[in-house]
């Protein structure tokens, strides 16, 4: 039976070794301690000496796992409900998405020449660390965040980090994060550095962390309601705030929120609300506290 089992893996174009970085790190689930979850592996395209070149739509690779725990690729893929055959030869730009893990990407080479191509998961904001065994031990030293841009929506493909001491989250569309201590690490004021997809970089000092709890770290926001006479919500009102770059709109409910720059203090501002036909409300002399969300007096309009 095993002689079966390695002729076939042998005859795999690619097998991917997995391996939960956080459950390593806490030392407590062996040498290569599995992931969990649903795992989906893609192709998003093919690199050549000169360029990259991506595929019109990613091919979601038919994966076999092994009772060893390896993932065996055999030249099936996915697109849509259909499924092609194709053989690769060459370099290939391999994606890897799941629910407890951020997004990791990177170059390989098919069919791989020999052996397992080890893979490192690093844990995102859902992963249930309150499952995991260091929680027994005294629990374990987080820091969480979002990244909004002005209007609210996350931002998506930022690198987050606190140099020399946490790992490196990448945030998706959500813009959430996490970061993981090691479990020595005693805590304090850190500084959060904040990695843009084109390489700008913005660093938020005296972020304060307590060793082994889960902290967090709140960007500099307001929020509010836009109204009509009879109490019920605008939609599409623009909000913006004086001598600041960047607008929100308002919701179906009427409610809006505004994200200042991660390193904004406090400021006392005036904000603006501003309807489709160029009617304005404006709320002056709203003290922003820095680190928080503040609430804005309801704008209402006849």
């Amino acid at each position: 039976m095993t002689e079966l089992r390695l002729i076939h893996q042998k005859s795999a174009t690619a097998i991917f070794a997995l391996e939960d970085r956080f459950k390593r790190d806490q030392g407590t689930q062996g040498r290569r301690p599995q992931p969990f979850g649903d795992i989906a592996f893609y192709l998003t395209g093919q690199t050549t000496a000169a360029s990259f070149t991506a595929f019109s739509e990613p091919r979601k690779l038919a994966i076999t796992r092994n009772p060893s725990g390896y993932y065996m690729f055999f030249n099936k893929y996915y697109m849509g409900e259909r499924s092609y055959q194709h053989n690769y030869e060459g370099i290939y730009r391999l994606r890897i998405v799941s629910q407890f893990y951020q997004v990791h990407e990177q170059d390989i080479q098919l069919p791989t020449a020999s052996g397992a191509i080890s893979i490192e998961l690093e844990p995102k904001h859902t992963y249930p660390f309150v499952s995991s065994d260091a929680v027994s031990r005294g629990g374990v030293t987080l820091l969480r965040g979002t990244a909004y841009a002005a209007d609210a929506r996350g931002i998506e493909g930022l690198r987050v980090e606190v140099p020399g001491r946490s790992n490196t989250a990448l945030t998706d569309q959500s813009g959430q994060w996490v970061l993981v201590f090691p479990e020595a690490d005693g805590g304090g004021d850190v500084m959060v550095r904040h990695r843009f997809a084109n390489g700008d970089v913005v660093d938020v000092a005296n972020v304060p962390v307590v060793s082994r709890q889960s902290n967090s770290l709140q960007q500099t926001g307001i929020r509010g309601q836009v109204l009509n006479d009879d109490g019920i919500g605008i939609a599409g009102a623009r909000i913006f705030v004086e001598g600041f770059s960047g607008q929100a709109y308002s919701a179906h409910d009427g409610r809006w929120s505004y994200y200042f720059g991660f390193t904004q203090p406090a400021v006392t501002v005036d904000v603006v609300a501003e309807l489709s036909n160029g009617t304005t409300r404006t709320r002056f002399g709203v003290d922003v506290q820095a680190r928080s969300v503040t609430a804005v007096p309801t704008f209402r309009f006849n």
